[in-house]
């Protein structure tokens, strides 16, 4: 009804327009009669209660809100040679790691660093040798050169970073740290079953500056440090948890998967249902984002029972034993090599539920220490079981086994060998 009493009404208004201007020129008519025409409209829609029919201002875009940054991701370096760190990527792994190029991914696995303070001896431990002092020799030369010789992109620390025991007052953790830091590459380090040992409730030289120095406070020294990677939560049992997903030519191609295995002041050596739950969700949420089932390495301290299994079943027949035994892998179709060194297997998992669950949610490769004179790699059900080669001359070590191990990924596929420091001889 409203509109057919406007139509009238405009057309009554144009009658008057024209009784109006009739004597006027053409190019006045015109004109006056647009301007009537639009102040009788005007008036119409004033009378009979229509709403304008004016657009609507256009609304203004909403900036996007930025990505809250973890604390533990605000202290990093934003990339290390040609690898960018991604502080804002959607992807839920704790780290994205971007790679530029397409040349193959190096990933360094260093283990059993382990470093001793001869002078921090605590009650009941006895002395150690004093040539744990010259930290060059037993350590830094042999990471330098392995570093050096392998160019990794990605350097991992699978455990007993340092000898928790004879590191009351931090400074061997600190130092290493401060060291690792300055070779500006990103690297993930784990506890061990010693790390976490390091506790000033016994200590007798006490650093002012750190007068609480325990697990928290080496967490809190990990987390500071620019390139290390490195996330608490001890939620779920243990402090060194956390992922790193790895991207490359705009997909994520490997995720890595880190585990605590607990050991530290007398606890069981193992790998909690917490830490399997949270596990299980990572993998799927790296998965759903990544719109398929992405390849993973899982980095641990204390080897599976899985380890020993597969040696027996590959090798038991051709020398290896349960007990502590010299056995080289010979040369297989299935690239296995290493060896132990009157050293035995022993590991957490008896059941191997645990490894099954690995398998299946797509770990290809099990990274581990704990034995210093083990370093075998054995092809077992499609997992890659590898002792990491030790990486100094601190507690047990065999002198021919230092150095470390190589990872290079291809896409989804990867390679794995030893890398062993030579010493150096004068010219």
């Amino acid at each position: 009804m409203k509109k057919v009493n406007k139509t009238v009404a405009v057309l009554l208004s144009v009658l008057m327009t024209f009784s109006f201007v009739g004597c006027s020129g053409l190019g006045d008519v015109e004109t006056k009669f647009n301007e009537a025409l639009d102040a009788v409209e005007s008036w119409v829609d004033g009378l009979l209660g229509n709403e304008s029919e004016e657009e609507p201002p256009e609304e203004e875009e909403e900036e996007p809100e930025e990505k809250e940054i973890g604390k533990y991701l605000q202290t990093k370096a934003t990339s290390a040679g040609r690898v960018t760190l991604d502080k804002e990527s959607d992807c839920p792994a704790d780290f994205v790691l971007e790679v530029s190029g397409d040349e193959p991914i190096k990933i360094l696995q260093l283990t059993d660093t382990q470093m001793i303070d001869e002078t921090q001896v605590r009650k009941g431990n006895g002395a150690v040798s004093t040539r744990y002092a010259d930290h060059d020799n037993c350590i830094y030369d042999i990471v330098r050169q392995t570093v050096e010789a392998t160019d990794p992109d990605l350097i991992l620390i699978t455990g007993d970073y340092v000898y928790g025991d004879y590191d009351d007052n931090g400074s061997l953790f600190r130092e290493q740290t401060d060291f690792f830091d300055s070779l500006g590459i990103y690297w993930a380090p784990i506890y061990g079953n010693h790390d976490n040992d390091s506790d000033s409730e016994y200590a007798v030289w006490i650093d002012e500056d750190y007068p609480d120095w325990y697990a928290r406070k080496q967490c809190q020294y990990f987390e500071q440090a620019e390139y290390c990677l490195f996330r608490t939560r001890a939620q779920i049992s243990g402090y060194s948890n956390f992922s790193i997903a790895i991207e490359q030519g705009g997909e994520i191609v490997r995720s890595i998967v880190m585990f605590d295995t607990h050991g530290s002041l007398q606890t069981t050596q193992e790998i909690t249902p917490a830490q399997m739950s949270w596990y299980k969700d990572t993998v799927k949420a790296i998965n759903d984002y990544a719109g398929k089932t992405v390849k993973q390495f899982i980095g641990i301290h204390v080897p599976m029972h899985v380890f020993k299994v597969a040696l027996q079943e590959k090798y038991g027949e051709l020398g290896y034993n349960d007990s502590p035994t010299n056995f080289t892998i010979p040369e297989n179709a299935d690239g296995d090599c290493g060896a132990l060194i009157n050293q035995g297997m022993s590991g957490h998992d008896k059941d191997l539920s645990q490894f099954n669950v690995f398998k299946e949610k797509g770990a290809d490769a099990i990274l581990a220490g704990h034995i210093h004179k083990v370093n075998t790699i054995v092809l077992y059900q499609g997992v890659r079981l590898v002792m990491g080669t030790k990486s100094s001359r601190y507690d047990k070590y065999n002198e021919e086994q230092l150095g470390g191990t190589i990872f290079t990924v291809t896409g989804e596929e990867y390679t794995v060998e030893h890398y062993y420091y030579t010493e150096a001889t004068a010219e």
